[in-house]
């Protein structure tokens, strides 16, 4: 029998991944395309994630915008921990490509503390 060993860090660590890159609305990190739009609109009833009159998408109510991305990174770039308590946050954003780079899976849980 194989024993299925199931980490909640890292589990939390995927979760929060996958919210955080849908939210900043990270290119191919995210699965908000026009295929699940179509789904969103069929199946859950939301006519304002449907296409307007000029075939775009509209944003969606859950994504924030480039200047609130840059606020939130500039903020994660300040953060100051005790030693010992959370690796350097402040190196991991990156502003040019708007992401997180390098955060371990202990990282992301104290993020989302």
């Amino acid at each position: 029998m194989i024993r299925h060993n199931l980490d909640v860090m890292y589990i939390e660590k995927f979760f929060f991944e996958n919210l955080f890159n849908k939210v900043l609305n990270i290119d191919k990190k995210t699965n908000d395309n026009p295929q699940e739009r179509l789904n969103m609109v069929n199946s859950c009833d939301r006519p304002q994630l449907a296409k307007d009159a000029s075939g775009k998408y509209p944003k969606a109510v859950y994504t924030i915008d480039k200047k609130a991305n840059t606020i939130l990174f500039n903020w994660v770039k300040g953060l100051k921990f005790p030693d010992g308590y959370v690796s350097n946050l402040g190196r991991c954003p990156d502003t040019t490509v708007r992401r997180l780079f390098g955060m371990k899976s202990h990282d992301f849980y104290m993020f989302m503390q």
